[in-house]
């Protein structure tokens, strides 16, 4: 157990099996270094608002496991580390983080928590695993170099949580080379960059493939879809999406060009080559340059890789 507070101003929504947990604030936190159970996050950035004539997004991947089961399993302490991580990135948002509580698994072993921030062009995820004690973390941000926020994401993790083993790495630098890798590890987490067309540049579209896509691979939404039309610098204005599966998550990012980012990530293995052409016979164009495939905890103790 640590010292982040455990208690302190906040909502619980209940929805359907699952409590939903929002802190109330009038204002965003200001950006810069925080204190998280007494040390310091040597990242001071701000982010402001994201440019949208160049589409360069940042990935960082988190993997961390013998972390404090008590922590993991705590709906508000989990809120607390991600609110805290996202403060020492600077995130820029009128919008606060939410935590999803996942008591009851298909496998028990997954129960968990997840934390989730969206921002103008970006999102932040934590998802925990308490029995297993597992913790996963992705950010991912527009026109941001990854050295300091991966230096940040793991500082976090390992104050937060108590992470005794971990990775961190950059999309793309811990790419799949052979097919048995994936299936030895945790799970696979795809991600890619293409070209949206002028009609599935709307709210309501991103709503619907966010919302469509998921029940389409066989995985289990446990939220709405969460999208946001955040204003960039040049007063356009892009899309983001995120919607929570009781598996990880899958996110959208589009700048006003139509230029999009999305990443699936699913603790159940599931077929990539399908999902791609899925998402093709969406009419979503594909830069096939860009297809990133990690298979996220291959170095997990391997009898608790999987329920």
């Amino acid at each position: 157990m640590h010292d982040i507070d455990h208690d302190g101003p906040g909502v619980q929504v209940v929805d359907g099996p699952r409590v939903i947990f929002r802190e109330v604030a009038d204002t965003p936190g200001d950006a810069g270094v925080e204190m998280l159970g007494g040390v310091d996050l040597p990242v001071r950035m701000h982010r402001g608002s994201v440019r949208s004539d160049v589409f360069a997004v940042t990935h960082v991947m988190y993997d961390g496991w013998d972390g404090c089961q008590e922590d993991l399993a705590d709906m508000k302490y989990v809120y607390r580390v991600a609110f805290r991580l996202g403060q020492s990135l600077g995130i820029d948002s009128l919008d606060r983080p939410y935590t999803l509580e996942y008591p009851d698994g298909k496998v028990p072993e997954d129960s968990g928590v997840s934390a989730v921030w969206l921002f103008p062009g970006g999102h932040m995820t934590i998802h925990t695993f308490d029995k297993k004690k597992f913790v996963f973390v992705d950010v991912s941000m527009m026109n941001h170099t990854g050295d300091d926020v991966l230096v940040a994401v793991r500082n976090a993790m390992r104050v937060g949580f108590d992470t005794q083993k971990d990775e961190a790495f950059l999309r793309g630098s811990n790419k799949v080379h052979h097919p048995h890798e994936v299936s030895t590890a945790f799970g696979p987490h795809l991600t890619f960059r293409g070209q949206l067309s002028r009609e599935q540049m709307s709210m309501d579209w991103f709503y619907e493939f966010l919302e469509v896509v998921p029940r389409e691979i066989g995985m289990t939404p446990i939220s709405t879809p969460t999208v946001i039309k955040p204003q960039r610098v040049d007063g356009q204005r892009g899309w983001d999406g995120v919607a929570i599966i009781a598996e990880s998550h899958i996110a959208l990012h589009a700048d006003p060009n139509g230029h999009y980012y999305l990443d699936i990530f699913s603790c159940k293995a599931f077929d990539t080559d399908q999902f791609l052409n899925l998402v093709r016979s969406m009419g979503l164009q594909i830069d096939d340059s860009s297809i990133a495939l990690t298979a996220r905890g291959k170095n997990f103790p391997r009898d608790e890789r999987h329920g």
